[in-house]
């Protein structure tokens, strides 16, 4: 018996004739038998309250499994909220959670007017809680495992074009914004990579520094000439000793976070005349860019700090014209 199903508290005096009867049993069924079993004669003897403590008590043991893989709290924190938000929309144990109970709390978040893809990113999320729960003997089988996906249409999403490129920089006149752009376009790194950046991470003579990725993987990130030009400027420009490499302009010396990078490139595009301009499309423009100049795929995976190449071919988007070009020279 699994340890949650040990600490399962049943109602007494029946608790010993339930174990009694498990025991009897147990050289006689199979392990999806015993499973049965064990699913009715809690059904039976297990307190409603009872069933809610066991709910917390799977939901806790799986962050904590979760939590030693080294997930940061953002993702810890939304995979709780999605898995306690279906918990509590099928307002029943776990173990008795079934494919229908799945589809009709997605099919909820549809009718709610959320999109195929933010529905597929909790199922994604409830497909690896119980997927965990199977692996650890708590449940039978996942739910999830019959319940498909949703079609989702996503749009074509395009790196910057040199000349998007030419008219932020035209609109970009404050040093600190400019170096900021310039590090996201010239190095690959994640918005919040540049946020946690140090002075100390910096070596300004090599034009590289040491970020801190998803799951605390440490790697080397590569700036342009024209980055550390600017990073330069505006590191002259601060009187704070604070270690943080960019700091707020309300806060003296605070540590700039990632919301206020998001806000400041959405204001530069509406002032350049460009269309969707966030942080994250830095990454696929310096992805692209490196594989329109000949880089490998791998050497690529490597500067954006991905675990996996398919997420690295989502963001290098091959050039049409550059791919006919290729084609006719190597035909």
């Amino acid at each position: 018996m699994s340890m949650v199903m040990a600490q399962a508290r049943i109602i007494d005096p029946d608790a010993e004739r339930v174990r009694m009867v498990e025991q009897m049993m147990r050289e006689h069924l199979s392990r999806e038998q015993m499973h049965l079993l064990r699913d009715a004669l809690e059904s039976v003897f297990v307190q409603t309250d009872e069933a809610s403590t066991d709910n917390d008590k799977c939901v806790d043991m799986f962050l904590d499994a979760k939590r030693v893989e080294n997930l940061s709290r953002r993702t810890l924190a939304y995979y709780e909220r999605e898995i306690r938000k279906c918990i509590a929309f099928c307002n029943k144990p776990i173990r008795f959670i079934d494919a229908n109970d799945i589809r009709r709390c997605l099919s909820d978040m549809m009718e709610r007017g959320c999109s195929p893809v933010t529905v597929n990113n909790t199922r994604r999320v409830l497909s690896t809680f119980f997927q965990w729960l199977e692996n650890e003997d708590v449940i039978r089988k996942s739910p999830v495992k019959r319940t498909k996906a949703l079609k989702e249409e996503r749009g074509d999403k395009k790196p910057f074009s040199d000349e998007d490129v030419a008219k932020m920089r035209r609109e970009c006149t404050d040093v600190r914004d400019r170096a900021i752009f310039e590090m996201l376009l010239s190095s690959g790194m994640r918005v919040s990579e540049l946020c946690g950046l140090n002075r100390a991470d910096v070596d300004m003579h090599e034009r590289e520094c040491e970020v801190l990725g998803k799951g605390s993987k440490r790697r080397t990130c590569y700036f342009s000439a024209e980055a550390e030009l600017y990073l330069t400027e505006y590191l002259g420009t601060r009187t704070d000793d604070g270690d943080a490499l960019f700091a707020s302009k309300n806060r003296r010396g605070a540590r700039l976070g990632k919301s206020a990078v998001e806000v400041m490139m959405r204001n530069l595009g509406r002032r350049a005349g460009v269309a969707n301009v966030h942080p994250h499309r830095f990454r696929r423009t310096f992805a692209t860019n490196k594989l329109k100049r000949g880089m490998r795929l791998e050497e690529i995976q490597q500067l954006l700090g991905h675990s996996n190449m398919d997420t690295t071919l989502i963001y290098a988007k091959v050039d049409h014209e550059l791919l006919k070009v290729n084609a006719r020279r190597l035909s």
